[in-house]
């Protein structure tokens, strides 16, 4: 883990102080470090072009694939049921890149120090 930035070591500190992946014991961790540990501004922007970057092309395949498939099904039951369709887009558009931010630092906290390389 030597070659991981200060930001990196320090987040990867952070995680493992709050029980690991699983975050057991985030309770004992300051409202900033809980921050520090579940938002990633470049993931946020960039999605799973970071996660590729990081070299978690499996995850970032397979949470594109789930979050194109959950806004297709909201779309549907958007025309189903009669909602606004422009609503169930934003919404789509908005909360897929909020799951690649809040997801990303752990996912890469697990391929580093976990060895853990993807879902399959």
């Amino acid at each position: 883990m030597s070659e991981l930035s200060a930001s990196w070591q320090h987040r990867f500190s952070l995680i493992k102080q709050a029980g690991g992946p699983d975050l057991s014991t985030m309770q004992s961790l300051t409202p900033g470090q809980t921050c520090r540990i579940w938002f990633n501004f470049l993931a946020l922007l960039f999605g799973p072009v970071y996660y590729i970057c990081k070299g978690m092309w499996r995850k970032a395949v397979t949470l594109t694939a789930l979050i194109a498939l959950a806004v297709f099904t909201l779309m549907v039951l958007a025309v189903m049921l009669g909602a606004d369709q422009a609503a169930m887009s934003r919404i789509g558009r908005y909360c897929g890149p909020l799951i690649f931010c809040f997801r990303a630092n752990i996912d890469y906290y697990k391929r580093m120090v976990e060895q853990d390389n993807g879902w399959w």
